[in-house]
């Protein structure tokens, strides 16, 4: 569904490889930020891999006032 929704609204869509973001999580807060993304999930597991990458990178600077749903598709 929220892969396909997109393309029916005729909006853009970025897809991440898993492998990808678990050497990079902070990748997918920062293409979320540079793209103005506005919905955008994960599984439980990646929120907390961004959240130790997070605090693993000093003077990291994200604007992520465009997310307005954040959701979990658990594992």
């Amino acid at each position: 569904h929220a892969v396909l929704q997109p393309m029916f609204a005729g909006s853009p869509s970025f897809l991440m490889p898993t492998l990808n973001f678990m050497r990079h999580p902070l990748k997918w807060l920062q293409a979320i930020d540079r793209h103005r993304i506005t919905h955008s999930g994960a599984p439980d597991f990646a929120y907390g891999a961004c959240v130790l990458a997070a605090a693993r990178t000093p003077n990291l600077h994200l604007d992520l006032g465009s997310w307005e749903l954040a959701s979990c598709g658990a594992e």
